[in-house]
């Protein structure tokens, strides 16, 4: 008797095994069939939030603003050059410590949940993000101290940032989103501080997003010959009207 539960349980097992990566299979296929994003592998995006600085000395929350450039290989995997600015704020301590640190990276991104609705009705907004992504990379850090007011030793440090973060459309061309990251940074005199045996210097940051995706336009010398040639041709009533306009 347990022996005929054993092999049900294991005929379970399978089929649930078996609808589970078919299922994956089918999503990755749909996903590759609408080319989710194709015609928008150049993007732009403009962010704008806060920073959580991690050093030695507290230090308060801060502005951030970021620009990056981004380019999709794939719907799922792209490539995004950023520049940003930090201004770390650390007024509040004695002596008043403060820094504007200004920053650039290149980072891979990997759109792991990719959303598109093919109805008109659904080209505003959505609470269902169109895209959920990871990005991780490496880049570099400018830093500008300030004590009392008076400027200190500029320092240059590598950072790795990664980050997570969701993107809604609000029209057919514009997305807005949600992203969060956190940099490492190589350095720890960012807070013109250094402690033995600490961890260098990091921070987080939490932004908003508005992103504007470039249309795929097509300026070969086939489509200009076709505009130049523009001709009409008549309906077939069996066939409908394949071509109105080249």
């Amino acid at each position: 008797m347990s022996l005929i539960v054993l092999l049900s349980m294991k005929k379970i097992i399978v089929i649930c095994l078996s609808c589970f990566f078919g299922s994956l299979f089918t999503i990755h296929a749909q996903l590759v069939k609408q080319k989710v994003g194709s015609d928008a592998k150049h993007q732009l995006t403009l962010l704008g939030g806060i920073n959580f600085p991690s050093f030695d000395i507290p230090h308060s929350i801060g502005p951030s603003v970021g620009l990056a450039y981004s380019y999709y290989f794939i719907p799922q995997i792209g490539i995004r050059g950023m520049l940003h600015y930090h201004y770390f704020d650390g007024e509040k301590n004695i002596p008043a410590i403060y820094s504007h640190t200004m920053g650039a990276c290149v980072q891979g991104i990997f759109n792991f949940f990719s959303y598109q609705s093919g109805r008109p009705e659904d080209a505003g907004f959505s609470f269902i993000p169109s895209k959920a992504y990871l990005v991780a990379g490496v880049g570099g850090l400018y830093h500008q101290p300030y004590i009392n007011g008076n400027s200190q030793h500029s320092d240059l440090s590598f950072s790795i940032p990664v980050g997570i973060g969701t993107r809604h459309p609000i029209a057919r061309r514009w997305d807005i989103g949600v992203e969060f990251a956190w940099n490492v940074s190589s350095s720890d005199r960012i807070d013109q501080q250094v402690v033995s045996e600490s961890t260098n210097d990091s921070f987080g940051n939490l932004f908003l997003t508005a992103t504007y995706k470039f249309p795929k336009h097509n300026y070969g010398p086939t489509r200009g010959k076709q505009f130049q040639n523009r001709k009409t041709k008549k309906c077939d009533k069996r066939k409908g009207c394949a071509v109105a306009f080249d």
